[in-house]
């Protein structure tokens, strides 16, 4: 549970300037402004809390979506090393046979 609650501590840590950033950000993209008041008013909550809460997904996504990415990559590298372990056993498997057919 300890690690949850860090967790949660990181992504609100990593979560606030964006946020900060984000809140400036606002006045300058009306659609963004009454996207997020329409958010804050369906919710009930204050807009810079709705700015905190797409702050911390945004966090969150983007932390999922490199694990993500790293996960598939390093997949495929597993798998082109397999491909390349079953090659060199097949090249030996070769030779192998080459030999055999010599000493025939």
């Amino acid at each position: 549970m300890a690690v949850y609650h860090l967790g949660v501590a990181g992504v609100r840590q990593l979560a606030r300037p964006i946020a900060c950033a984000m809140g400036k950000g606002v006045n300058m993209h009306p659609s963004l402004q009454r996207t997020l008041a329409q958010t804050a008013k369906t919710h009930k909550t204050a807009e810079k809390e709705v700015i905190e809460m797409v702050a911390e997904h945004l966090v969150i996504h983007t932390i999922a979506l490199s694990a993500l990415v790293y996960y598939i990559t390093s997949n495929d590298q597993e798998i082109e090393r397999k491909q390349k372990e079953l090659d060199e056993l097949k090249q030996e498997v070769q030779q192998q046979h080459q030999k055999f057919l010599l000493l025939r």
